[in-house]
């Protein structure tokens, strides 16, 4: 990551940043905000929980669930090495026995989530679990302060975009030769974009909803197709947040 670079700036712009660092090359320098770096001293197969009451071990505030270290052992390496150089002020949430390898920390006016973790790793099942799902629904909330999400905000009254499908008229044929066919056009089906559970609102409710589906937990729906390009996938979540702020729902 280059210092003063496109994340950087966003991230001290007030954006919030989750990076996951690995390799089996070597140390790496500035790989999060700040100059944070990565250590390859050795890959790790368990990892120790610092902080048991935070909310992304604890799950509450963000639907998550709780987890323990053993949802974080035996990933066949669940990590590839130790953080270096954190600042300060970081809140250490896991570490293994060389050293931290998951942390939180403020950067200007955003928030960065860094780990030496093997999530999503190819080959690996167990880095698809719930610390996954945990991680990917706490990183929104992570907003009011290192250890706190942000609270729900209530809805306003800005008007959420509606769009519409059109479909295919049906035409009856009459038993005459001669007759013209006359179509009978069955009306537009309408839907909210981004009303992932369809209670009529687009609220920061449907982010849980999105997630849900992504992780095959409830049905997909139409409605969680936000960037509308025909299917529900992890793309769709940045754009239900760029959807929640440009209605000052989130």
């Amino acid at each position: 990551m280059a210092p003063g670079g496109v994340i950087e700036r966003f991230v001290a712009d007030g954006g919030v940043a989750v990076i996951h660092v690995g390799g089996r090359f070597g140390d790496q320098q500035n790989v999060a905000p700040g100059g944070v770096g990565f250590a390859r001293v050795r890959a790790h197969d368990e990892e120790f929980i610092v902080e048991a009451s935070h909310p992304y071990f604890i799950g509450e505030g963000f639907g998550g669930v709780a987890l323990s270290e053993q949802d974080f052992a035996n990933w066949g390496s669940t990590d590839e090495g130790v953080l270096t150089n954190l600042p300060a002020d970081a809140t250490v949430l896991l570490r293994n026995s060389d050293g931290p390898s998951m942390a939180e920390y403020r950067y200007g006016e955003g928030r960065v989530i860094v780990s030496t973790l093997a999530f999503c790793w190819e080959g690996r099942p167990r880095s698809k679990g719930a610390p996954t799902t945990n991680l990917l629904r706490y990183a929104p909330f992570f907003l009011g302060s290192a250890a706190t999400p942000a609270p729900t905000v209530t809805p306003t009254g800005t008007p959420t975009p509606t769009f519409t499908r059109a479909l295919t008229p049906t035409r009856t044929p009459t038993r005459t030769r001669t007759a013209t066919r006359t179509p009978t056009v069955t009306p537009t089906a309408s839907y909210l974009v981004g009303d992932a559970d369809n209670n009529g609102i687009v609220d920061e409710d449907d982010l849980f909803s999105l997630l849900a589906m992504l992780f095959g937990e409830i049905p997909e729906v139409i409605e969680a197709d936000v960037n509308r390009d025909g299917r529900v996938t992890a793309a769709d979540v940045p754009a239900l947040l760029i959807l929640l702020d440009a209605a000052g729902r989130r």
